[in-house]
This record gives structure tokens, C-alpha cells and sequence, in this order.
């Protein structure tokens, strides 16, 4: 469990031939991956690098760390230039640098880390599984019991406006995936398949439910007060920028002061937009919004106030995919406490 073997140069049947042979590593390897011109081996606790392959003289194995590992080979993925693993202390990467041979191991998954400590703490009862979504940048890990426990996590790889790249992550229930994997067809287009406890393989990301079920969505955003805690602020409108590739039954949570029980929160506004904007050459007459904008701004009136204050999306049924960009708030100044 702890040797890697190599076999002949350009022939990967022969394990006996001129170029073949192996190494040791000093604990069990959990994993190994291709990046560049350097083979990785993964242990639970180290990392190494394996150099000089055709070079019998000088084949070496050189070590990156021994102070973490993968606990999982199958959570291992490339991805925007990056190796995505597991460890076991979080979601972490290997990321080339500018130096010349220096390795840089950085965690990219605090966002998730209470989450992915359960997974880890919990790891012998699960099958885990990843893929990386190249068309969508994103890297996706499953989780699954077999039974009741069918979750796993999405890191989205995104550019700041500053030029700086980092992960934003969001949590996956539903979606029982044993296996996955993705490839390029003869049309170049992306396609990914995914396996069950059961033995089914279904196309992961196609269509508009889990295999008939409802989805069910919800992102919160982050308290804000808008640059003073001390002053009351009273809603006007809020304006939502988004992408829809048809209808869209969005509702909207205002939270206000933290969601304070000795406040009154308002109820939950509705969002909804009947259909995708035109687009020539594709839309289908009487199913597609001619005039309209491809991310519209969509302005809704609100009540209520606050010190500070948070939204709250959730989305449940079967219609297609939008993608919410941002949004703008209007507020009125009310009182300093």
C-alpha cells in the first residue's frame, strides 16, 4: 500500500522492462495525480513528488510536506491550475508559484470548514467523490452513506475585481452520487455522468429536477449595515441583478439586526419572472421575453427597518437555473440610536 510502480517508457503493460521500476513511501498512499511535469503522491499526513522518471539515476522522490495529506484519492481534482483535494484539516490545494520548484499549500475551504470537519470526523462511513466542471469552474465533492446521508459541497473558483482568485463555496443535499466523472465528446461539449448506490448512472447537471423531485435552493448574504450600526435604516426598494434561462419563482427574506426575536421581521416578497430574454436564432415565440435585457434589474418595494440587515433567497420547484450577480438597496436614513 505504500509503493507506487512505474512501468516501461511508452509502454504501460510492462512493468518489467528498461524504464520501469518503484517507490517507497514511508505510510500508505492514498492517492497520486498528474500535474504538469511532476507525478503527486498523497499519504493521510504527506505529501511527495516523484522526479526524474525516465532518469533511472537520478529518480527521486522529494517531500512537500509531512505535515498533511488526502484522506481520500477520489477527492482529488484539477482545477484552474490547481490541485483540489481533501485533507485532513479541510479543503486545500497545490499551487505552483513564481519560485521555481516551490510548492504552495494553502486551504482554500475555510468558508466550510464546521461542515467538512463533520465529514471528516465521520469519513469511514461514507463513499466520497469529486469532479471538476471545467465549462463552470467549479470543483464538486460528494458524500454519501448509501442511505439517508446524500450531501456534498461546490467551490466555485472566481476573480476578484482586485485580479485575486479564490473559492467561494456552497453546500449540495440531494444529490446521491456514488461516482462521477466528466468528459469532452466529439462535439467538445462537456458532459458529466454520475453513479448511485443503486447502480443508475443519470447525466449530473441536465434538466431542472433530481430525477423528478422538487430543488430546492438558498443563499443568505452577509449582515450589513452600510458603513453605521448606529443609525436606523428604512427599506425603499431592492434591486436584483440576474441571469434566468426561463422562469423564476424566487422568494426574498429581508433579516433585520441579526435576526433579533424582539424584532418584528417582515414577511417573505416574491420575486418572479415569467421567462427567459429573447435571444435571435434561439428563443421559441410565446416562451421567451422579447425586449428584455439578458441580466435584467429587477426592482421590488420593501417595508420595514433596521440597524442592520441581511437577504435571504430560497427557490423550490422544477424550473431552469438563474443566477443571481448582485443586488443594489435603497434606504432612507430614519434615526441615529
Amino acid at each position: 500500500p505504500n509503493t507506487v510502480y512505474y512501468s516501461k517508457t511508452n509502454d504501460f503493460d510492462d512493468f518489467a522492462g528498461t524504464g520501469s521500476g518503484n517507490v517507497v513511501l514511508p505510510e500508505a498512499i492514498t492517492g497520486i495525480k498528474t500535474f504538469r511535469d511532476t507525478l503527486y503522491i498523497f499519504g493521510e499526513t504527506s505529501i511527495h513528488k516523484l522526479v526524474n522518471i525516465n532518469d533511472s539515476v537520478n529518480v527521486a522522490v522529494v517531500s512537500v510536506t509531512n505535515n498533511l495529506g488526502c484522506v481520500d484519492g477520489y477527492t482529488i481534482q484539477e482545477i484552474g491550475g490547481d490541485l483540489v483535494f481533501l485533507s485532513n484539516d479541510g479543503f486545500r490545494s497545490v499551487a505552483a508559484t513564481e519560485r521555481i520548484d516551490d510548492v504552495d499549500l494553502s486551504s482554500v475551504g475555510k468558508a466550510v470548514s464546521p461542515l467538512v470537519k463533520f465529514v471528516l470526523d465521520n469519513k469511514s462511513d461514507y463513499t466520497l467523490s469529486s469532479v471538476s466542471l471545467r465549462a463552470k469552474n467549479q470543483y464538486r465533492m460528494f458524500y454519501s452513506d448509501g442511505d439517508s446521508v446524500q450531501h456534498g459541497f461546490c467551490g466555485t473558483l472566481i476573480t476578484g475585481q482586485d485580479g485575486s482568485r479564490g473559492f467561494q463555496w456552497s453546500e449540495l443535499r440531494g444529490i446521491n452520487v456514488r461516482s462521477i466523472g466528466s468528459y469532452y465528446d466529439d462535439s467538445e461539449a462537456e458532459v458529466t455522468y454520475q453513479g448511485d448506490e443503486a447502480g443508475w448512472v443519470y447525466l449530473h447537471d441536465t434538466g431542472n429536477s433530481f430525477n423528478g423531485q422538487d430543488i430546492e435552493a438558498e443563499w443568505h448574504s452577509p449582515d450589513s449595515h452600510f458603513g453605521d450600526l448606529g443609525v436606523r435604516k428604512t427599506l425603499h426598494y431592492f434591486n436584483l441583478a440576474m441571469t434566468n434561462e426561463g422562469q423564476v419563482d424566487l422568494y426574498m427574506q429581508v433579516v433585520f439586526d441579526f435576526a433579533d426575536r424582539n424584532n418584528t421581521q417582515p414577511p417573505p416578497v416574491q420575486i418572479e419572472i415569467s421567462g427567459a430574454p429573447a435571444i435571435f436564432g434561439v428563443a421559441e415565440f410565446g416562451a421567451a421575453d422579447f425586449g428584455d435585457t439578458s441580466s435584467p434589474l429587477r426592482r421590488t418595494p420593501l417595508q420595514g427597518s433596521g440597524h442592520s440587515m441581511a437577504f435571504k433567497f430560497y427557490s423550490k420547484g422544477q424550473l431552469p437555473p438563474h443566477i443571481i450577480h448582485g443586488y443594489h438597496v435603497e434606504i432612507m436614513p430614519s434615526g441615529r440610536k
